[in-house]
């Protein structure tokens, strides 16, 4: 019935027998694949697709796997979103054949001898991006200034933000696109919703780039952790987060150590009640002090957490952090 492959023979067969169903009816709508790593989605009983993140070694078996799915992934055991990913990465993409095309984690379709520029434009009707192709030997990219019929000036922003409430779960970190209003003496002032017509100065192929993955991602919110790693490759210039007191400039620290401790939290049955408190050290000595793993974002093989000062606290790949926070 299915590929031989070692890890998928020693997998529980009444899951791996659903996953082949998923496999057959092709549930696994999408699916990347990018360095070690497995990007996929997979329709599930839901009306989203559920994602699923798999870690490969240098045997083609997972090291770690996740998907967001109520049975997700247990330790020493995974689910049948899983499986129907890796049994369709085994059969089709390891010989060559073409993936799906994954909607969460996608490039803008540059052709090799193009030119791309953003046009000049008044008023708020007009498209935003303009693709005009031309014989080039390399790849360029012009980015112009627009003009408003007010006059006001805007720049592009990214701001992440507890989305909680929006994805009806704990801790769930997420990037938008936004515009920042620039006062006359240049300085930034509020940042609002994006719209395009009030983006009028110039920013960088990178932040194109990245405008393109979440306008792609057909999302008003795209969570944090699909994004993190091009945003700490790319040192985007203009990111916000939306703290307690207001927006405020972001900065990104990788976990370097976390200390428990442990506070009263009341009695019960003439018996004191304890609850761990986490304090998360980053890489350049900042400190947040979480006292509830609520508080922190588990999406993957990421850890976050993020400060009222604007610190975003990250560890990738590190089963210990996982299994603390988990």
């Amino acid at each position: 019935m299915l590929i031989q492959h070692e890890f998928l023979q020693g997998a529980p067969q009444q899951i791996l027998s659903r996953a082949y169903s998923y496999f057959k009816t092709g549930a696994v709508k999408s699916i990347d694949e990018s360095d070690d790593r497995i990007f996929a989605s997979v329709q599930g009983s839901k009306t989203k697709p559920y994602n699923v993140q798999i870690q490969l070694d240098d045997n083609n078996c997972p090291q770690m796997a996740w998907c967001n799915c109520p049975y997700g992934s247990r330790r020493g055991d995974y689910c049948k979103h899983i499986y129907a990913v890796l049994i369709y990465y085994f059969t089709h993409i390891k010989k060559g054949d073409v993936a799906p095309t994954n909607p969460i984690i996608q490039e803008p379709e540059f052709k090799p001898a193009s030119t791309v520029m953003l046009t000049d434009k008044q008023g708020r009707d007009n498209n935003f991006v303009s693709v005009v192709e031309t014989i080039d030997a390399n790849l360029s990219l012009s980015l112009s200034q627009t003009k408003r019929d007010d006059g006001k000036k805007g720049r592009l922003v990214f701001v992440i933000e507890d989305s909680s409430s929006y994805y009806s779960s704990k801790s769930h970190w997420s990037i938008h696109a936004a515009a920042q209003y620039l006062k006359k003496n240049g300085e930034p002032g509020r940042v609002e919703k994006f719209r395009d017509y009030k983006i009028t100065e110039k920013f960088t192929k990178d932040e194109f780039v990245f405008l393109h993955k979440l306008m792609n991602n057909r999302e008003e919110r795209a969570p944090l952790s699909l994004h993190l790693g091009y945003l700490l490759k790319k040192q985007l210039p203009n990111i916000y987060v939306n703290a307690q007191f207001g927006i405020i400039p972001a900065s990104f620290e990788e976990i370097q150590k976390t200390e428990i401790s442990f506070r009263i939290a009341g009695i019960l049955n003439n018996s004191y009640v304890f609850k761990p408190v986490f304090k998360v050290i980053g890489e350049k000595g900042n400190t947040i002090k979480l006292f509830s793993n609520d508080q922190v974002d588990c999406d993957g093989f990421l850890i976050l957490s993020i400060g009222e000062n604007g610190v975003v606290y990250y560890k990738e790949d590190d089963e210990l952090f996982y299994s603390i926070f988990k």
